[in-house]
């Protein structure tokens, strides 16, 4: 059996900033614009799609979720689309299709294009729908979010994309510490060393994290097993194929994240907002927090 959520998890993954929402552009004159998978219009770039009944089907991909090949069904209750085919031809007009999130809709460079192509002639017009079909005329182009809010995080704790918009608070913490003068690194260990002065943190504070350790121009990853404040004795996970002295040129060493319900509370000092449980297992914010 599945175990239930806490309200504030739940809340988050229901939480509409997080919906992708599909838009349609035809290329008539003007051009139509419409938001399915919606109960309301969306404001997008500037422009209003207004919310329409749309399906698909017959739809041909690539490897990368890009659409090559697509029938669309608009909704014709309202007689709108029959309006539109009575007054210009949708042959070899364009048919355009973008995916957004409803908590990025302020930037207009904040879409991935699924489908950007030439509409053929309208296949049939019945009193429910318009169907038409229409073939990639070009390549796509993809702009956002590639990131999207997701249960796994793919960024280590504090990296360049971690709290990459700046809404979490990171600060009185420096996740990162590089070091280029290697003359007081002691010990021999393929999976211990030594820092005497440059790690200045408390017990267990790199335990999780990852260490970039470079060596005659090489770079070697490791995950930090134990921290050891005492001694600035740092362990990691599997031995190198060097041994650890002054050789070494630099090493990089990142705090990490146990990834547990209770280092996401506010009583540890991995929660980057002092209590993230909200996003826990996720990514720490995406788009514009919702109030």
């Amino acid at each position: 059996m599945a175990k239930d959520l806490s309200v504030a998890v739940q809340t988050q993954i229901d939480s509409l900033q997080h919906q992708p929402v599909l838009l349609f552009e035809l290329g008539l004159t003007p051009t139509v614009r419409f938001a399915s998978l919606t109960k309301g219009n969306i404001v997008f770039g500037g422009k209003t799609y207004t919310a329409k009944a749309i399906q698909m089907s017959n739809v041909n991909q690539t490897a990368e979720g890009q659409i090559e090949r697509i029938t669309v069904n608009f909704d014709n209750v309202s007689k709108d689309m029959s309006a539109y085919a009575n007054v210009e031809s949708f042959y070899g007009k364009t048919l355009k299709i973008y995916r957004v999130y409803r908590g990025a809709l302020g930037s207009s460079s904040n879409y991935n294009e699924l489908f950007n192509g030439y509409m053929e002639e309208v296949e049939s017009i019945d009193p429910q729908w318009l169907t038409v079909t229409a073939t990639m005329g070009k390549p796509l182009e993809k702009k956002l979010l590639n990131k999207v809010y997701q249960r796994k995080c793919g960024n280590n704790f504090g990296d360049s994309q971690c709290n990459k918009d700046g809404l979490a608070d990171l600060s009185g913490a420096p996740m990162r510490v590089y070091v280029s003068d290697t003359s007081n690194i002691t010990g021999n260990s393929s999976t211990t060393f030594c820092d005497s002065v440059n790690l200045t943190q408390v017990d267990d504070y790199f335990n999780f994290g990852s260490i970039e350790f470079c060596k005659s121009g090489a770079t070697y990853t490791r995950t930090v097993v134990d921290f050891k404040a005492a001694t600035d004795e740092i362990e990691v996970d599997v031995p190198l194929p060097f041994t650890i002295d002054t050789s070494l040129t630099s090493y990089t060493v990142m705090k990490g994240c146990p990834g547990t319900w209770e280092a996401c509370s506010a009583t540890y000092n991995y929660g980057p907002s002092a209590d993230n449980r909200a996003n826990f297992k996720g990514f720490i914010h995406i788009g514009t927090p919702e109030p």
